[in-house]
Order: structure tokens, then sequence, then C-alpha cells
């Protein structure tokens, strides 16, 4: 992950929210999910990049401290009959801007060809109704910050995927 949050000064004490960007008037924190591809002894084969084809800004929303959060962030790598996938959380569905709700994605990968980048096939938001309830829950008794699906583990085995919630 690349984001803003890696440019806060922040002393342990204080919010490290007055340090974030401002943009339109509001303090900004945004997060785009990196990839690059390396050999086994980690000389690299592609370069750092962003991961392609994906919308970072319909992932917006203004957090309960008052500052925006765009993008998408914490991705897990793995594969699923030898293909490579990626998980990973977008701040908020798009088209919801209160509250900041991190919904988890799946997303096949495609590996470039010569010279191209690692890109996202298919975005698909996941459902789990049990994380759904207990975040409509959090949102009811008005504990905003437990209403987050973020940091799911996949795991597979015997060819199907699980995931950890």
């Amino acid at each position: 992950r690349a984001g803003t949050w890696q440019l806060c000064g922040w002393d342990g004490r204080s919010s490290p929210i007055a340090s974030l960007p401002e943009v339109d008037g509001r303090r900004q924190a945004t997060s785009k999910v990196m990839a690059a591809i390396v050999r086994n002894d980690f000389s690299t084969i592609l370069p750092v990049h962003e991961l392609q084809d994906q919308k970072y800004s319909e992932h917006a929303c203004v957090h309960s401290t008052g500052m925006r959060r765009v993008g998408i962030d914490d991705s897990r790598l793995f594969l699923l009959d030898g293909d490579p996938f990626a998980l990973f959380a977008g701040v908020a569905p798009a088209g919801q801007e209160h509250p900041c709700q991190h919904r988890q994605y799946l997303c096949p990968l495609q590996l470039p060809e010569e010279g191209a980048k690692v890109r996202c096939r298919t975005k698909t938001m996941l459902t789990f109704e049990f994380a759904d309830e207990l975040s409509e829950r959090m949102l009811r008794q008005d504990r905003l910050g437990s209403v987050h699906q973020k940091n799911w583990m996949p795991f597979v085995a015997n060819g199907q995927l699980y995931l950890i919630f």
C-alpha cells in the first residue's frame, strides 16, 4: 500500500490527522494498492507501480474525525488454482460517503506482458451476512470505529477459498 498516512509526522501523542495534506478544505488520507514482480532472489522484474484499472476515487467517504478517506488498502495476495488474486479493502462502497465503512473486494490479477503493469481484471465486492449485520448493529449503536470490514485473511485449502473475518 502506498498512501498519505506514510507522509504523516506523528509524535505518538497528538493526532496524525493534522499532518495529512489538505484537499478542498479537508484533511485527506489517500491509499492505493501497489504491485511489483521480483525473482526468487528479489531482483526486480517489474518495479513497484499502482495496481492498474482501479478507480481509487470512487471509494471516498468522510470519516468521523472529519477527514476524507479515499482509496483502497490492506491488500492480501494469494493463489487459487495457480492464479494470482488480491483481496483488499475499499474505504467505502462506491457512492457511500458516510459512514466510512470499509468493504472487502476480490480481484483476479492479470500479470503483464512485457512493458505492461499488473492489473485487476474485475473487482467484486464481497458480502458476508454476519459481518454486514454486525456492522449495521455497530452503526445503530453509534460505534463507528467498529463498522470496518477490513483485514480479512484469505486461505486456500483443497482448491476452495476461505476468508477469516
